[in-house]
């Protein structure tokens, strides 16, 4: 489970905002190199899109370091859109 320094649970998109960050990316580089603009990973970092597909969600994971399961395991029940992707 993935922790904000507070302790609370962090959604989908925090978790993509921070490991982007801890590995020096700008959402540009990482919207290049899953194959989608900027403005799509500001989206998914701000949890606005409802549906961002398991190809998205398996590159995130890779590129970020970050095991699958920190993205699918983060629902909660202010998310429950990203549930679809399970």
């Amino acid at each position: 489970m993935n922790m904000d320094k507070g302790g609370k649970i962090m959604n989908i998109g925090q978790i993509i905002r921070s490991r982007r960050k801890q590995k020096g990316m700008t959402q540009e580089q990482l919207g290049k190199a899953i194959g989608v603009s900027k403005m799509a990973i500001s989206k998914y970092e701000r949890n606005i899109v409802d549906n961002m597909g398991r190809e998205k969600v398996l590159a995130l994971s890779t590129l970020l370091e970050s095991p699958i399961v920190n993205f699918l395991d983060t629902f909660d029940d202010d998310n429950e859109r990203f549930k679809k992707m399970t």
